[in-house]
């Protein structure tokens, strides 16, 4: 199982936070999310940190381990980022706060 990048709204309070997942990211790149502005504003900065890594003379996709740094560094508050362990389980958690 690889990790998957989550989106939360960290104003909701930590105790229930699997219910206030907005989105998350595959190691694929692909977004799961409940609503298309968090979805264009998750892209725009995968493409940005896309194109950092390209500008550093690497090819092909940046990693998910360095795309989930850079998205980490982003850190818009009140929305936090943390990992889980299976996209079956990311889907699950958009599902119980309203998603997908």
């Amino acid at each position: 199982m690889s990790d998957v990048f989550l989106l939360v709204d960290a104003s909701k309070g930590d105790d229930t936070w699997k219910e206030h997942v907005k989105a998350a990211v595959l190691p694929s790149h692909k977004v799961l999310t409940k609503d298309r502005t968090t979805k264009l504003f998750l892209m725009s900065h995968i493409y940005e940190a896309q194109s950092f890594w390209e500008k550093e003379g690497n090819t092909g996709k940046i990693p998910a381990e360095k795309l989930y740094n850079f998205l980490t560094a982003m850190n818009p508050t009140p929305l936090r980022f943390g990992g889980t362990t299976s996209a079956e389980e990311a889907r699950e958690y958009i599902k119980l706060s309203g998603g997908l």
